[in-house]
């Protein structure tokens, strides 16, 4: 999964580090993230006067890549070798298992800041757990 990710770059990313604009490549928690606050009356309005206790998910402000949640995959453009969404959008179950046995997921996903979501980076998770934010990437040889 590395090497596809990183199509050819020693870097973190195949765009660069944790502290490149990932904007126009990964949809990862950023600047959005705020608009997951809402009133808790109404739910559906968002606040108007955001302060640090209702904007409390982790993000990377400094960016924005346009997206709250997951969006259509190849919404970002492809590393070198043109393949899509390997960074951000859902992380992905891999085949590699872990000593326990759980899959290794990578790539983070829209609610994971870059330094999750870099290709030396992963988490592991039984088959069985249901996750919000991970799914899988279907690879097909071309002939």
């Amino acid at each position: 999964w590395e090497w596809a990710a990183c199509a050819g770059q020693t870097t973190p990313f195949f765009y660069g580090t944790k502290d490149s604009d990932f904007g126009q490549y990964a949809n990862l928690a950023d600047l959005s993230m705020k608009d997951f606050a809402t009133n808790p009356y109404t739910v559906d309005q968002k606040y108007s006067n955001l302060t640090q206790y209702d904007d409390w998910i982790p993000s990377e402000k400094r960016f924005s890549d346009g997206v709250l949640l997951t969006t259509a995959p190849g919404s970002y453009r492809p590393n070198a070798w043109g393949l899509y969404d390997v960074h951000g959008n859902v992380a992905e179950w891999t085949r590699t298992a872990d000593d326990s046995g759980n899959f290794l997921i990578k790539g983070g996903s829209w609610y994971d800041r870059p330094y999750r979501a870099a290709v030396h980076v992963s988490r592991s998770a039984p088959v069985w757990q249901r996750l919000f934010d991970v799914g899988f990437r279907v690879v097909l040889e071309e002939k």
